[in-house]
């Protein structure tokens, strides 16, 4: 500040700010005098710190004359001057700071602590109200959610205490975020309302492990083959983030288990599972088992990657043993061995089995020879371990020969490994061989049966021994008709070499002159004891087979005729005589038939109205006679047909035959008159005489005189 001009006295300047929050002054007054009017005067202004966020504010710096002390009118007349001052605001900024400890936030999920401050960078013109939130509640928890500064305690820093959440689940080290915003509705500065949130990251350490844990129960697990139990426990040692599944194996068909999956969830990870263990009796003399169980993550029914990527555990269990040591048994699936290659299933059976292989030696002895009679598969058997039996088979080797059961024998002749197996006392078994040839002798007919013609027509056959003989067979054959068939050979030879080829006979048919149709007889063939010399063969019964011979004559024809075409009333005869213009070997019937003005008992009769023409005849006869009667009554015809002929051969009438034979009548019309003493004589006083008159014949009606 400086004068315009010397004044007359002091001239004295009063130095003012309008606002002393915002600016000061390094002087309050300023004096000029007469001598220093003209040397200007410097006043400092100094901006004031008020910590308020009030950004640039312009005031006022009044320098006014003081006319109190001013000696000078004229200046005491000067109105004031002023200067606009502007104090900037840069240091004030409303702000609000977190410090982290350690210049980070870490904490663990079993109770640990870290902590953070909040501050704010300026004096608010209200209350500052902040808002803290935790991003995952599940890590973390925060020892305040709402901070306030106000004017009094704004630069006053503010802790919060962050402390780990114990969440029971194996997730690792989990991030996340505290978020620290304004609270605009209970702010009274807007500068702080218009701030935007501030976030710092918390590091929660796990504690917790993915893991399982299988526990037995006495810290070992033994179980009997009897079936006693023992037990495991499977616990989970975190909490899942989806459902756990474990698969549980055995090695060994030693043990049972009660479960073959665990299912572990989220809501009963922390509740033990048990699984009972059970030993399993194998009949096996192995001493105590010690086996292996299991437990494994199943990947593909699991939704944790932590659990999924865990490793088995298992657990070792002993079996004890209960079975005694083995003793063998033999037996056959069948005590009869067909010879054509029939087969027996030879058993050999341990009473439990052997962790070890067991070796049976058998021999065979009896009537039947090995390599001849039967065959055995081994004579060496072996049990595999863990089994219980072994078999070898017999089979029947075929003959030709009708011979009688043979026998073989089977023993156990020794027995080694099998942990200490022997055999169970004496074990010997009689296997019969089963003899499928039979002396016996078979005979085939050509087209299956024989038929010959008598005309010397011929047939054959076939005869061939069943089996192999020992000696010579001699078979004779005979016809039971000689008249109808022959046969060639009459005696059949077989040997032990020829035994199998068929011989063959010849039936011929023998002509005879009777039709005697189809005739049937038999051919025998029988063991010629005396000359066979096989005892099998000698014991047979003879066979026969049937032989029809065809007849070559024609079918009979039958014809009628009488030894006389007339016969006398009075008693005559005349032979009726039916003729076969062929014998045949069986009765022919011919029924006649009479008629004819002639009657039949009254007028002739006939012997029989049946001719029987006997077998191996040609005729037979019947008799008509006459009978006598009174009547002149001429005479009378009796006529016979053939009414139907029947018999052998399909014999027939030949044509219509038919004869007539007449009844001679020896009767006349006429009547007699005798006169007693050849004479009549009377008296004319009286006297009588007689004569007779008599009929010469019987009259068919009265006659009158």
């Amino acid at each position: 500040v400086v004068l315009g001009s010397e004044p007359t006295g002091n001239v004295v300047f009063d130095l003012s700010a309008s606002d002393s929050t915002e600016a000061t002054l390094s002087a309050s007054t300023l004096t000029f005098t007469s001598s220093n009017w003209n040397s200007a005067q410097t006043v400092t202004v100094t901006g004031v710190n008020d910590n308020v966020s009030d950004d640039n504010v312009t005031s006022t710096i009044t320098v006014a004359i003081n006319q109190g002390s001013t000696n000078d009118a004229k200046y005491d007349a000067l109105s004031s001057q002023s200067v606009s001052v502007t104090t900037t605001d840069g240091v004030d900024a409303a702000t609000f700071t977190i410090a982290e400890t350690d210049n980070a936030t870490l904490v663990s999920e079993s109770g640990g602590t870290d902590t953070f401050s909040v501050v704010l960078g300026s004096e608010p013109t209200g209350n500052v109200v902040f808002d803290l939130s935790a991003g995952d509640g599940t890590e973390v928890s925060l020892s305040a959610l709402v901070l306030t500064f106000s004017i009094s305690n704004w630069s006053t820093a503010q802790t919060v205490t962050v402390t780990g959440v114990n969440d029971n689940v194996s997730d690792d080290n989990v991030t996340s975020t505290i978020t620290v915003a304004i609270n605009q509705s209970n702010t009274a500065d807007t500068k702080y309302d218009a701030l935007s949130s501030q976030s710092i990251t918390v590091s929660t350490t796990d504690d917790d492990t993915a893991a399982f844990t299988v526990t037995e129960s006495g810290g070992s697990t033994v179980v009997a083959e009897s079936g006693s139990t023992d037990a495991i426990v499977v616990t989970l040692s975190s909490e899942p983030t989806g459902n756990v599944v474990l698969s549980l194996t055995n090695s060994d068909n030693e043990t049972s288990l009660s479960a073959s999956t665990l299912t572990f969830t989220p809501s009963n990870w922390n509740s033990a599972q048990n699984v009972t263990i059970t030993g399993v009796d194998d009949n096996i003399d192995d001493d105590n088992v010690t086996s292996t169980i299991t437990v494994a993550i199943n990947q593909s029914s699991t939704a944790d990657t932590k659990y999924d990527a865990l490793d088995n555990k298992s657990v070792s269990v002993t079996t004890t043993d209960n079975d005694s040591v083995p003793t063998l048994t033999l037996a056959a699936s069948s005590l009869n061995l067909a010879e054509n290659g029939g087969t027996v299933t030879l058993t050999v059976t341990m009473s439990a089995a052997a962790t070890a292989d067991t070796t049976v030696a058998l021999y065979t002895s009896g009537t039947g020879v090995l390599s001849t009679d039967y065959s055995i598969s081994s004579t060496t058997l072996t049990i595999a371990a863990g089994s219980t039996s072994g078999t070898v088979t017999l089979t029947g080797i075929a003959d030709q020969t009708d011979e009688d059961s043979e026998t073989i024998i089977v023993d156990i002749s020794g027995v080694s490994g099998g942990n200490g197996a022997s055999e169970s006392g004496i074990q010997q078994l009689v296997v019969s061989i089963v003899d499928d040839d039979t002396a016996a002798f078979t005979i085939a007919e050509s087209s299956g049966s024989t038929s010959v013609a008598e005309s010397g027509g011929t047939d054959t056959l076939t005869i061939v021994l069943g089996s192999q003989p020992t000696g010579d067979v001699v078979l004779s054959l005979s016809a039971s008709d000689s008249s109808e068939a022959s046969v060639y050979p009459s005696s059949l030879g077989f040997g032990t070499d020829n035994w199998s080829t068929a011989q063959t006979v010849t039936i011929t048919g023998v002509a005879d002159t009777i039709s005697d149709g189809s005739i049937g007889s038999t051919l025998t063939v029988a063991i010629n004891t005396s000359s066979t010399a096989d005892t099998k063969y000698d014991a047979l019964s003879s066979q026969s087979v049937s032989i029809t011979t065809n007849d070559d004559e024609a079918s009979p024809l039958v014809t009628l005729t009488a030894s006389s075409s007339s016969v006398a009333e009075n008693g005559g005869t005349s032979t009726l005589t039916a003729t076969q213009n062929v014998a045949t070997a069986s009765n022919t019937t011919v029924n006649l038939n009479t008629s004819g003005n002639a009657t039949l008992n009254a007028d002739y009769s006939i012997s029989s109205s049946t001719i029987t023409i006997s077998a191996g005849s040609t005729s037979g006869t019947a008799t008509l006679t006459a009978i006598t009667d009174q009547l002149d009554d001429d005479g009378e015809a009796i006529v016979v047909d053939i009414s139907s002929v029947s018999g052998a051969n399909s014999v027939a009438e030949n044509g219509t035959q038919q004869t007539t034979v007449t009844i001679t009548d020896d009767d006349n019309a006429s009547f007699t008159v005798t006169q007693t003493s050849d004479s009549t004589t009377v008296a004319e006083s009286g006297s009588t005489d007689n004569f007779t008159v008599v009929l010469g014949s019987q009259p068919t009606g009265n006659v009158a005189f």
